[in-house]
């Protein structure tokens, strides 16, 4: 059985849509002055303003795993960390204009040994890898343009104690991993064109000489926008990059990135169409490790059946989560997913095909049927899972229905039906079902 805190995974991912590694902000929050920092951070502030002569507008990261704006870690692996900070002055265009300030420990004081200006309205995310295998990190910083839709990497190196720029690549989405297994990280962007409706992966490698671009290949243009790329496998323990990718109005595509035949490749883009259509769904669901065993599971969408008068907006669906081996998906489970109360059900492999359901959200009640595929029809109630206020569930109680799960606000429960064709086992049923840590609503369940 899935496990149950597998949920929440799934329900964060709905939660938000980036572009690159960005979650949607304004340029006026950027600008907002945080609390002054406290212990190292502040005599490091002291310090970077003591460079600058003047006070300084902290610029802080929108994404990832660093969201100060001032960021430490050791590059060159010397047990001491070096910061980093983000910052615009008044006599900047803080609109276009930024600096990065590496601050170094010596003698017991901070002290500003290099600053860079970029042409940036902020800071989108940051990460931190040996990217040329010399044993000293580089620092990739992700910088917003001219919109928070509009970035630009950055790749810096220490040298003789000072940043210096390696390279620089437009994206939309960028990862850092070492996608071809030589022992030696790759930079992968993505960068969607959305007025040519093209988009375009790169892998570019870094050795102690410059950058080597390793291949690209093209993706659907057609998207409207990214998710943070995830690193994960293919099922065969291939590394791979999934990423999620908003498509229509309310669509989503997983895009697919592995090594192949010396270069970048992906196996899900149509030329002839310019699109992805192999995991286009009308959800904005996201791939996740749904089984917990380390591979990313793509969600596919099927339609219930349903008599002819149904309009798509009573349609259910079931959720087929599948992995990818190179050439193949296989299922790791189905399920009934219900975004609006927060919950999603196992379906027994004996169903499959075999039932619908109704609908009814005003009523936090969906009602399952045998389905009669020679008829067109439905038959007998198999199962009703109704959602209840925990008071009106202990005002209310029957024989009939039995509680499956409850948070803080609801109880969720079951009524079993008959069924001499389909299994019906309260055990298995009760398993099968899993809340969702964060609800979310959604078009289809």
């Amino acid at each position: 059985m899935i496990k149950k805190s597998l949920a929440f995974l799934i329900s964060i991912i709905l939660c938000f849509s980036v572009s690159g590694c960005n979650f949607a902000s304004t340029n006026v929050d950027d600008m907002l002055n945080a609390p002054k920092p406290s212990g190292d951070l502040d005599l490091i502030q002291i310090s970077l303003e003591k460079y600058v002569g003047e006070s300084v507008d902290l610029r802080y990261p929108r994404s990832g795993e660093y969201r100060s704006a001032f960021v430490l870690n050791d590059l060159d692996g010397n047990g001491t960390e070096e910061a980093f900070a983000f910052y615009s002055t008044k006599n900047d265009d803080n609109t276009t204009l930024m600096h990065i300030n590496m601050i170094n420990y010596i003698d017991g004081e901070w002290t500003s040994s290099s600053d860079i200006k970029i042409q940036a309205s902020g800071v989108d995310c940051i990460k931190f890898d040996d990217l040329d295998g010399d044993g000293v990190k580089e620092i990739a910083v992700g910088w917003n343009k001219y919109s928070t839709l509009d970035h630009e990497l950055t790749v810096f190196s220490l040298n003789s104690g000072k940043l210096i720029q390696r390279m620089q690549e437009n994206y939309s989405a960028f990862s850092l991993c070492d996608i071809n297994n030589d022992n030696i990280t790759e930079i992968i962007t993505v960068y969607l064109d959305t007025v040519e409706e093209s988009s375009i992966a790169k892998a570019f490698a870094l050795d102690t000489s410059g950058v080597e671009n390793r291949g690209s290949c093209m993706l659907d243009g057609t998207v409207s926008s990214y998710n943070e790329p995830i690193i994960s496998t293919l099922s065969t323990g291939q590394v791979a990059v999934y990423i999620d990718a908003t498509k229509g109005k309310a669509g989503m595509i997983t895009e697919l990135l592995y090594w192949e035949n010396g270069g970048i490749y992906t196996p899900f883009y149509d030329a002839t169409r310019n699109e992805n259509i192999t995991t286009q769904r009308t959800s904005t669901t996201g791939c996740t490790d749904f089984n917990s065993n380390g591979i990313i599971d793509i969600p596919f969408m099927q339609s219930l059946p349903a008599v002819a008068s149904t309009s798509d907006s009573e349609k259910a669906y079931m959720t087929y989560w599948q992995e990818f081996d190179g050439n193949e998906f296989s299922n790791v489970a189905v399920t009934v997913m219900n975004y609006v109360d927060g919950y999603y059900l196992e379906i027994p492999a004996d169903w499959v095909d075999n039932f619908t359901i109704l609908r009814k959200p005003d009523a936090k009640q969906r009602v399952f049927y045998r389905w009669n595929g020679k008829t067109l029809s439905t038959c007998e109630e198999i199962l009703r899972i109704q959602v209840l206020t925990i008071s009106n569930w202990e005002s209310s109680k029957t024989d009939d229905y039995f509680e499956v799960a409850r948070d803080q606000t609801y109880v969720y429960t079951m009524k079993l039906g008959d069924s001499s064709t389909l299994t019906l086992d309260k055990q298995d049923i009760t398993d099968g079902f899993h809340l969702l840590a964060v609800s979310k609503g959604e078009n289809v369940n």
